[in-house]
């Protein structure tokens, strides 16, 4: 992404939507105290010096900088992203991963090698608008102190309504179309079973499917366990539903409307799905 473009911060609103006083803000907000941005900054000089970001090696003139504003950023559950804003007017995403006690090391590592996976997958074989990934680091021991994806920055904004109301009238059946379109290519990338995408560790293997975690319920909380592969939708369907109803059951045990409402759940699945069918 270059200057001539709108930039992803001109549409971010850092703290402006958040609690600061809630768990997710102070998370951030050691995040900017912590983080070395500087490094992320040398790294991503690094990636554009050797071509991996181009596959040209490119020679960089006296003063060629990079550099990134902590108070510009965008977030969600997972992560916080940043701009890398290079002063050719190259400007690239750095997605910076938050730390979650409960999740294990090698566990976050696998999700973050797998999403690198998908993405790539999804751009090799599709015409989906995806972010090219030119760098990361999942060891969450690193120079930064988090882990991280380097990433191309796409042009366009986030809908600030849904679908129908964003939209305008005029653009409607454009923008539906294309939508179709993306939705029937990623029908079209099909395994032998359901599950994650996965391409070794240096995602440098062909792509196959490995297990996943999902959210599941345990005295009164939430939990992560690893599930699949499955080899038919519906032990996928029945696994996954059954997950997430001991969840919300363990969560609102108390509370009476909840508690119905996973009994019905618990009771129609064996109708809808015969357990003896599913595998």
């Amino acid at each position: 992404m270059t200057s001539d473009m709108v930039k992803p911060s001109d549409q971010w609103t850092s703290f402006q939507n958040l609690d600061n006083e809630s768990k997710h803000a102070k998370q951030i907000e050691e995040l900017l105290s912590n983080a070395d941005f500087g490094y992320l900054c040398s790294h991503a000089l690094a990636i554009r010096r050797e071509g991996r970001s181009s596959g040209v090696k490119e020679n960089q003139p006296d003063g060629y900088t990079c550099s990134v504003d902590p108070s510009k950023f965008a977030y969600g559950s997972y992560n916080v992203a940043f701009e890398v804003a290079f002063s050719d007017s190259v400007c690239w995403i750095a997605r910076v991963r938050l730390p979650y006690e409960a999740e294990e090391d090698a566990q976050v590592e696998k999700d973050m090698l797998s999403e690198i996976a998908t993405m790539r997958l999804v751009k090799q074989k599709t015409t989906v608008p995806v972010p090219e990934v030119f760098g990361y680091d999942v060891n969450g021991t690193n120079a930064l102190g988090y882990r991280y994806i380097l990433m191309e920055a796409l042009p366009g904004r986030v809908l600030d309504s849904t679908f129908s109301r964003a939209i305008p009238e005029t653009h409607k059946e454009k923008v539906a179309g294309q939508f179709a379109e993306y939705f029937h290519q990623l029908s079209k990338l099909r395994f032998d079973k359901i599950g994650r995408v996965w391409t070794g560790t240096k995602i440098d293997e062909q792509p196959h499917i490995i297990s996943f975690n999902m959210t599941d319920g345990v005295d009164g909380g939430y939990t992560r366990r690893t599930v699949g592969p499955f080899a038919t939708s519906l032990e996928y369907f029945y696994t996954v539903r059954q997950g997430d109803n001991r969840a919300v059951l363990s969560k609102h045990a108390d509370e009476d409307d909840w508690a119905m409402a996973c009994w019905v759940l618990k009771q129609a699945l064996p109708v809808m799905i015969t357990e003896d069918n599913i595998h």
